[in-house]
C-alpha cells in the first residue's frame, strides 16, 4: 500500500498510525509494542509511505484497516496539525474478481475545517429533512392544542363554582353531594 498525505500544513512532515485485524504490516515505519498488526512511522521528515500488508491464511473472512494519518507544521504541539482517517475492509474471495489495484481517498483530500464565519447553515445539513421539521413543528403544535384543551375542559366543565354549566350536570353534582345514588 502506498499512503500519501496531501494538505494541512505547508511542510513535508507528517506521520501515519495503521491497524489491521488480521494479517501482518511490514514496510515503513515500525510495529507498535511489537505487534506486527500494527505500524506507525518511525521519522516525520515525509508525507508519503510504503506499507506492505501478508494477508491471513484463507478463511479468515473480511479484514478491518484503520489508518490515520497527520499533517504536521513541526512547530511545538498540535496549533495547525491536521488529521484525518480511513476505515474500510476487505472481503475475502475465493475467485479472481479481477479488483487489482484501488484507490482510497479519506475525506476531501484536503484536511481543514469549514469557515467558521460563514454565518448560515443549511438546514438540509443538519441531517433532518425540511418535512422532518415541519412534522416535528406540527406534532408539538398538535401536543400543545390537546393539553390547553384538557386544561380548559377541566376547569369549565366539572367545576362546582362556574356559573354556565348544563343542568345535567348540575343535578349529577347535587346527587354526588348527597351521597344518595
Amino acid at each position: 500500500m502506498r499512503l500519501e498525505i496531501v494538505g494541512g500544513p505547508d511542510t513535508d512532515m507528517g506521520g501515519f498510525s495503521a491497524r489491521v485485524s488480521a494479517g501482518e504490516f511490514s514496510g515503513d515505519g515500525q510495529a507498535w509494542e511489537d505487534d506486527v498488526m500494527t505500524r506507525t512511522h518511525v521519522s516525520s521528515a515525509t508525507r508519503i509511505f510504503e506499507i506492505t500488508w501478508t494477508s491471513p491464511a484463507a478463511g479468515a473472512g473480511h479484514i478491518d484497516f484503520w489508518i490515520s494519518g497527520n499533517a504536521v507544521n513541526g512547530a511545538d504541539g498540535p496549533a495547525g496539525d491536521y488529521w484525518n482517517q480511513l476505515v474500510f475492509n476487505l472481503v475475502e474471495s475465493v475467485e479472481d474478481d479481477g479488483r487489482g489495484t484501488r484507490t482510497l481517498i479519506a475525506g476531501s483530500g484536503t484536511p481543514e475545517a469549514p469557515e467558521a464565519d460563514s454565518g448560515e447553515i443549511d438546514i438540509s445539513t443538519l441531517g433532518a429533512g425540511f418535512r422532518a421539521h415541519v412534522l416535528g413543528l406540527l406534532g408539538f403544535g398538535a401536543v400543545i392544542a390537546v393539553v390547553i384543551f384538557c386544561g380548559l375542559l377541566l376547569r369549565y366543565g366539572f367545576s362546582t363554582s362556574y356559573e354556565g354549566r348544563s343542568n345535567l350536570l348540575r343535578l349529577r353534582y347535587k346527587m354526588n353531594r348527597r351521597g344518595d345514588q
